[in-house]
């Protein structure tokens, strides 16, 4: 299974599993996002911007699945912002 998930992730992204644990190491060995230093059954996900397929760093499940759900766009990611600080203390506008 590892070997297949680094031939994939060489085919998909150009990085070797020499590169991808360097890459992991330089972000403390943890979710790029989060932090965490542990993910969910679906292991750890090389992310990549889909417009340009240029990695950006390595996050957990949670985060990954966080970023796919909003199709990496920044304007509904500051909606969920807006509307968590909005809500949070139960007043809505």
């Amino acid at each position: 299974m590892a070997c297949e998930r680094e031939n994939k992730r060489f085919h998909r992204y150009g990085l070797t599993a020499e590169q991808w644990d360097a890459m992991f190491e330089a972000q403390g060995r943890c979710c790029a996002v989060c932090k965490r230093t542990e993910t969910k059954s679906w292991g750890w996900h090389t992310d990549h911007s889909h417009r340009t397929k240029v990695v950006r760093g390595i996050l957990c499940d949670g985060c990954n699945r966080a970023l796919g759900a909003v199709d990496d766009s920044i304007e509904t990611l500051i909606a969920l912002i807006e509307y968590l600080q909005r809500t949070e203390h139960g007043t809505r506008d």
